[in-house]
C-alpha cells in the first residue's frame, strides 16, 4: 500500500471510530482492491465526479492512484463531506473537491459542470443512478457503476432509462475480490 493510501486508511479508521462512515465489517484494503479494478477502465479521462462518495470511495482512492485526475466528490451527508475535506487537506491532494449536496439537485449538477467520467459505488439502484448520472455527463463521456452480485437483476430494469438518457452499455466486467466476493463494473457510454 502506498504512503497516501496508508494515511487515508489511518484517517478513515480514526474517524470511523467516532462517526459511522463505513460498515465496521469492511476493511479499507477491500475498498482499495475494489477500486483498483476500475483503473484499467479509466482512459482519456480528465474530469471525474464520484456521486454518493460516502467516505471518499471510490473518488479519493482514484485520485491517489491516478493523481492526474481532477475529481469532485458529492454526498448529501455533511459529516461525510467533512471527512473527505479533512483527508484532502491532510494528504495535500490537489484538484479534488468535496461538495455537500443532493446528487439529484439540478442546481448542483449545473454548478459543478460536466465530466468525462461519472462513477458511483453501490449507492443507488442502477436505473436511479443512471438517471442522475446523465445530468453530469458531457457528450462522448461515460459512467461506471460499481455493483455487487445483483447487477444482472438491476441491469434488466434499465432499458427505458438507457433509451431516454441516450446511454449505451459498453460492457460488463465481472471480477472477484480476494475475499471471494463477486463484483461487476458496468460501463455506459453517452451517445449524441
Amino acid at each position: 500500500m502506498n504512503n497516501l493510501l496508508k494515511q487515508y486508511s489511518e484517517i478513515l479508521t480514526e474517524w470511523n471510530s467516532r462517526i459511522n462512515l463505513m460498515s465496521t465489517d469492511e476493511t479499507i484494503e477491500k475498498h482499495i482492491e475494489d477500486v483498483q479494478n476500475v483503473i484499467p477502465h479509466i482512459t482519456n479521462t480528465k474530469r471525474v465526479i464520484d456521486l454518493g462518495t460516502g467516505a471518499g470511495i471510490p473518488g479519493i482512492i482514484l485520485k491517489i492512484l491516478k493523481p492526474e485526475l481532477e475529481v469532485i466528490l458529492v454526498d448529501s451527508t455533511r459529516k461525510k463531506i467533512s471527512f473527505c475535506t479533512e483527508v484532502i487537506r491532510k494528504l495535500k491532494l490537489e484538484n479534488i473537491l468535496a461538495v455537500w449536496g443532493r446528487v439529484e439537485d439540478k442546481t448542483l449538477a449545473h454548478s459543478v459542470g460536466k465530466f468525462d467520467l461519472v462513477i458511483s459505488r453501490a449507492t443507488w439502484d442502477l436505473a436511479n443512478y443512471l438517471e442522475m448520472a446523465v445530468e453530469y455527463m458531457k457528450d462522448d463521456s461515460y459512467c461506471i457503476a460499481m455493483k455487487g452480485p445483483k447487477w444482472v437483476e438491476e441491469l434488466s430494469r434499465t432499458a427505458s432509462v438507457l433509451k431516454n438518457a441516450k446511454l449505451s452499455l459498453e460492457g460488463t466486467h465481472p471480477y472477484k475480490l480476494s475475499s471471494g466476493e463477486e463484483r461487476c463494473l458496468l460501463v455506459f457510454n453517452k451517445t449524441n
